[in-house]
């Protein structure tokens, strides 16, 4: 029984691939959006954790080539000053 779940589990894997193909995405002019919330968590010994936000936007110029728009913030504190804190904001573009 145990063989064929698994020769199942299998073939319903490698299917699947096949039938996301038949999609065609992306496609030229297609568009995502993308975000995360977590924790930082540094391994200094000077740092405790804090919150890290960030998102992007996805255009496909043609099916092989996107513009991606990142933009992300996170803020640790420092355990010495609890009103110092290494704040961090990236915003960047990727050609992929």
């Amino acid at each position: 029984m145990r063989t064929q779940l698994f020769v199942l589990g299998v073939a319903a894997l490698l299917c699947v691939p096949a039938q996301a193909a038949a999609q065609r995405m992306p496609h030229a002019g297609a568009g995502g959006l993308g975000a995360d919330v977590g924790v930082f968590l540094p391994k200094d010994d000077g740092m405790s954790s804090g919150p890290t936000i960030g998102g992007f936007y996805e255009h496909y110029m043609t099916a092989r080539n996107s513009l991606r728009l990142t933009a992300e913030w996170q803020n640790p504190k420092r355990e010495f000053e609890h009103s110092d804190s290494v704040r961090q904001v990236r915003v960047g573009g990727d050609i992929i």
